[in-house]
């Protein structure tokens, strides 16, 4: 798997490192940071084994034999993920199932894996039982903890969402509120406004003014993966009579999803009812101007 350069060259297939403020990082500098890291340890590691055997051998092998193993783990989580990515959601719930318990920071650990089985269930288009997951991933990770920031704000994210499918109007405001003391960085800021599009779509907050609206437009363009982002933007500048505006908001969605129509419609059923027909006809209407 490739890493993007930055987020609006993000495609199908590659994968972008987030960091705990929602800057995109540079998957280069991260790997050389972590094999500094390990080259430091490796080297404190073999002094403390020539100057003092009898105390560093067992120490050593005391951190290594766990940490092997979370390697291990860690290599087998992702594993399910590809999977699941593949639309292989049967495979992926077996691969979770064998994975067993980490030995070393569990809970957080364990909150990947309840992000991950949310999104199974998204992808199966049980929105139910990935509410369900997602509440076990906030119940594993209460809060934005150093190294797993991205969990627990996407978990955030993806639990509104679900609630507002959902029609549980009560806690999709609440969620809402929550998800509005993300962290301001690019990655956040994105995932935010098609989250308050979404909710104005269910009557549950305000649209933004039509300047707003229009910025929100220019930037959703410059990315590969806001398709629904873009259809809430056509809803919305048709919902205050902008035809034009709609008309490219509507054509630019289809092919900006980065899982595909086809995957947005099993995750958001309520909204796609309504924009689905919308882009189908944006879509034509392009066509037949080209």
């Amino acid at each position: 798997m490739s890493d993007a350069k930055d987020l609006p060259s993000l495609r199908p297939g590659q994968r972008i490192l987030i960091a705990r403020d929602g800057r995109v990082v540079s998957g280069a500098s991260h790997r050389r940071r972590i094999l500094a890291i390990r080259v430091l340890a490796g080297a404190a590691a073999a002094s403390l084994a020539v100057l003092n055997p009898v105390v560093g051998i067992p120490l050593i092998a005391g951190v290594a034999i766990p940490t092997i193993a979370v390697v291990r783990w860690s290599r087998q989580l992702r594993a399910a993920l590809r999977l699941a990515l593949d639309d292989r959601l049967d495979e992926a719930s077996r691969a979770l199932d064998a994975l067993g318990a980490p030995l070393l920071v569990r809970s957080r650990r364990l909150a990947n894996v309840a992000q991950l089985r949310s999104f199974i269930a998204e992808r199966r288009g049980d929105l139910a039982a990935a509410v369900a997951h997602a509440d076990d991933c906030a119940r594993l990770l209460p809060s934005p903890r150093k190294g797993y920031s991205i969990v627990y704000w996407t978990n955030q994210y993806n639990r509104a969402h679900w609630l507002i499918e959902l029609g549980r109007t009560d806690d999709a405001r609440a969620q809402l509120a929550a998800c509005g003391r993300a962290p301001g960085g690019e990655w956040y800021r994105v995932q935010y406004r098609f989250l308050v599009l979404h909710a104005a779509f269910a009557k549950l907050a305000e649209l933004p003014d039509d300047d707003k609206l229009g910025d929100w437009l220019r930037d959703a363009l410059r990315y590969n993966h806001t398709g629904g982002t873009l259809a809430l933007l056509g809803w919305a500048f048709e919902a205050r009579g902008d035809a034009d505006a709609a008309q490219l908001a509507y054509s630019e969605a289809p092919s900006r999803f980065l899982k595909g129509p086809a995957f947005f419609a099993r995750g958001y059923p309520a909204l796609w009812k309504t924009l689905g027909p919308k882009l189908d006809a944006a879509t034509a209407a392009a066509e037949q101007i080209n």
